[in-house]
């Protein structure tokens, strides 16, 4: 039953949506945002003042009331149904992608690896099989996501979750003293030969083989629908503390998790039920139209329509001058270096083809709630972040512009900008290779996504050294190109990956190189005491 003051709480908040305003929750604490122009009425804001300490407990998902009966009251009740008696849990639209096979059913065919996360880590030294065996274990029996199957329930998906581990036992496989070429080891490495069951599980694999008396390779293949980058971290991390902590004969100290996967997507989906209506009202009156079809000023060969889209890649350094000035700029307008980035990319291609409407694709590990912190689970997403300019706008409107759409795409998330512009598209009309042709992304090059301070004193240990194999993955593209940026801190560099059956790697280099002479230029001719 919905308690009270979540009531109160949701009806608030849907009047302030009515009034064009949201409410935001960061840091025990909320917020009021509205656009410019609107003015919301006093007696609501009133309202929202009086019943902050509603508004709280409703974002934090629990009630404060004193008079707590039980520990049980205090959590999050997932949204159920009883099938077959057994609870099953509502997934939320990032989830049925994932087990919903008609959806993107060409891509999914055409890559083998889509729809699975798989990493691999050489490792030197001594290591003990039955730790690592019971440490894996123990992380499956920690996190509920681990435990999870999917089901397709009168046309709709549930997940349930198992009492105990469906994974029985890790996997030991012994190649001392044989002859295994690089190939068959890259296969036994990534789990070539299986395919999930998201209905019977499981959905992690743990693989240990053994090729000296002090290398081993541990692998790791989790479906896409119980994991993302984010969560791959969070995995490596309590894996590594775990098996440390099981070698001295102790229990390992980890975040508890009072929540799991199936409460979180309960938060999503009730955030999407009071949100929905009104992001989407957003969207529509900032975008009545659909974008402009996206022109890459880059040569490309004569397609034939029957190439597979294969990756290749291409790295670019910036040049140290070109390098600073964005970060000055990023530093000067409050705003992240990634903004400057993009809007260095529709400043160029602005001007080489006069388009002013572009749409770019990014990524979003999409946690918005403070209980997803160390859970494991599916939440990150790709999403659209479009910016229309005005002809005479200078590079550094174009930066406020490109910020306030970066804003906008993480307000306005309960119905996104992608949902919006499929809604108008014509039944012959495609998102991907028309309006959507690139996926931006920025990395700091340390390799995770937690605080530093997480994986202090645990990767390396003495005698013991880890190394992560690093394989190609989904070689075949969605879309035209992907442009990595990688802050190392001494230096920027760009990682072009390219569908190499529409672009060659001339042609990358002539567009990137064309690209960063014109925002050098650009840039130099920025008078930095004047923003």
């Amino acid at each position: 039953m919905i308690e009270n003051t979540e009531i109160k709480a949701f009806d608030l908040i849907k009047e302030l949506n009515k009034e064009g305003g949201k409410i935001y929750y960061e840091d025990k604490e909320i917020y009021i945002k509205y656009p410019k122009g609107v003015e919301i009425s006093p007696g609501l804001i009133s309202k929202i003042k009086l019943h902050k300490p509603d508004l709280i407990s409703y974002f934090e998902g629990f009630s404060k009331k004193e008079n707590i009966q039980s520990a049980d009251q205090n959590k999050i009740e997932a949204t159920k149904i009883f099938h077959d008696g057994e609870d099953h849990y509502f997934i939320t639209p990032t989830e049925k992608y994932w087990v919903d096979d008609s959806a993107d059913q060409e891509y999914k065919e055409k890559n083998k690896d889509h729809g699975t996360i798989k990493f691999s880590y050489e490792i030197l030294g001594e290591f003990d099989k039955d730790v690592f065996n019971k440490s894996i274990l123990f992380l499956i029996n920690r996190n509920e996501s681990l435990r999870t199957t999917f089901h397709k329930i009168n046309e709709k998906f549930y997940m349930k979750v198992s009492n105990q581990s469906i994974l029985e036992h890790t996997e030991y496989i012994d190649l001392r003293g044989q002859e295994i070429s690089e190939s068959e080891l890259k296969g036994i490495r990534r789990f070539i030969e299986h395919k999930f069951d998201l209905s019977t599980g499981p959905l992690i694999l743990a693989r240990l083989i053994q090729i000296e008396d002090k290398k081993f390779v541990i692998s790791f293949n989790i479906h896409h629908v119980i994991s993302d980058i984010y969560s791959k971290q969070i995995l490596l991390r309590d894996f590594m503390v775990t098996y440390n902590s099981f070698l001295q004969n102790r229990q390992p100290e980890l975040p508890k998790l009072k929540y799991h996967l199936k409460e979180n997507l309960y938060l999503i989906n009730k955030f999407i039920e009071t949100n929905a209506d009104s992001d989407r009202d957003y969207w529509n009156d900032l975008y009545p139209n659909l974008p402009d079809e996206l022109i890459i000023p880059c040569t490309t060969k004569v397609v034939n329509k029957d190439a597979e889209r294969i990756k290749e890649s291409k790295i670019f350094d910036y040049p140290e001058d070109l390098f600073k000035n964005m970060k000055l700029i990023a530093k000067k307008e409050s705003t992240s270096l990634f903004v400057v980035l993009q809007t260095s990319f529709k400043a160029y291609f602005k001007h080489k083809t006069n388009q002013r409407d572009m749409l770019f694709g990014t990524y979003s590990f999409g946690r918005n709630f403070e209980i997803s912190e160390n859970q494991i689970g599916c939440y990150a997403k790709t999403v659209l972040i479009r910016t229309i300019f005005d002809e005479k706008d200078d590079f550094i409107n174009m930066v406020k512009k490109v910020k306030q759409s970066n804003t906008d795409m993480n307000d306005y998330h309960a119905t996104s900008l992608m949902d919006s512009i499929e809604k108008k598209l014509f039944p012959n009309q495609s998102l991907t290779g028309g309006f959507w042709k690139i996926n931006m992304q920025y990395d700091d090059a340390q390799g995770n996504y937690l605080n530093k301070s997480d994986y202090q004193d645990i990767i390396q240990r003495p005698n013991v050294e880890y190394r992560e194999i690093v394989d190609d993955k989904d070689p075949i593209m969605a879309i035209d190109m992907e442009l990595w940026f990688v802050n190392t801190g001494d230096n920027l560099q760009l990682n072009v990956v390219y569908d190499s059956s529409r672009y060659d790697s001339l042609g990358i280099e002539n567009f990137i190189l064309d690209y960063i002479d014109f925002i050098s230029k650009k840039l130099s001719d920025i008078d930095f005491n004047q923003i």
